[in-house]
């Protein structure tokens, strides 16, 4: 009885360890294959393409509150400044497009170094 239990551990270690090294080889071998490589690439693309367009967006509108900060409303003796109003907006849209040059910096990176990694595993 405990010959059988002794048995059936070992066929399950063993099982347990043709499985893990079955999952590791697979696992190289998709590595190996490139088809990870383009997904992330064509992703990569993507992401580059919506944060450069937002970066434009956020430009302008900082442009535009910019041109709008300059003006001031007067109506009768009193004038107000419609920059004091907008001038948190401004700050707020500096800040998004400041954190977005960032962002498309680590995406520039990312992308130059999957397209080295891509070229050097293509030689061999």
């Amino acid at each position: 009885m405990e010959l059988q239990f002794i048995l059936l551990t070992e066929f399950i270690n063993n099982k347990k360890r043709l499985i893990l090294i079955g999952i590791i080889i697979s696992l190289v071998l998709v590595s190996w294959s490139g088809i990870l490589d383009n997904l992330s690439y064509d992703y990569l693309k993507g992401s580059l393409l919506s944060a450069l367009s937002s970066y434009a967006v956020s430009r302008s509108l900082n442009g535009i509150i910019s041109v709008l900060q300059s003006s001031t409303l007067s109506v009768g003796i009193a004038s107000v400044s419609v920059g004091e109003l907008l001038d948190p907006v401004n700050d707020i849209v500096e800040r998004f497009s400041d954190l977005l040059t960032i962002s498309i910096s680590s995406i520039i990176i990312q992308k130059v170094l999957l397209r080295n990694k891509h070229e050097t595993t293509s030689r061999y």
